[in-house]
């Protein structure tokens, strides 16, 4: 008894390569030359030529925007200005990159603010003349 099941799709290498410009997905890429996103996912399981070419698609894109990136920052320092917040965005959705915050700080200056705020309520009591007044409630 044979296989069942459709015959496996063949995919246009060439045409891929050539659709697989910055920024489109697989999405995008997919409907370019012809065929739904599922087929282009199964083929990318499938056969290690296909998953290539989308994959060095996808390093290509990387590359070249840690190239803006680098750009971007030396431009800076000219003082011309360009998209500097769509860079960082993209950034962090593709190259993994994140803002860094250090919990430790954060928890000093946190009770740096509560220290201050205390001493600032007692200087303001301080200063009311009278007799103190009691909190209703």
């Amino acid at each position: 008894m044979g296989k069942r099941g459709p015959k496996p799709v063949k995919v246009d290498l060439e045409k891929l390569r050539g659709v697989a410009i910055p920024g489109a997905t697989v999405e995008d890429m997919a409907r370019e030359i012809g065929m739904e996103k599922r087929t282009l996912e199964r083929c990318m399981k499938r056969d290690p030529e296909v998953r290539d070419a989308v994959e060095n698609h996808w390093a290509k894109m990387r590359m070249s925007l840690r190239a803006w990136q680098f750009e971007r920052a030396h431009k800076e320092k000219d003082g011309r200005v360009s998209g500097a917040t769509m860079l960082v965005w993209l950034g962090k959705q593709l190259l993994g990159q994140r803002d860094y915050h250090d919990s430790g700080q954060l928890g000093a200056s946190v009770e740096q603010v509560a220290q201050a705020v205390r001493k600032l309520g007692d200087d303001i009591t301080d200063s009311v003349p009278g007799p103190p007044v009691e909190p209703s409630g």
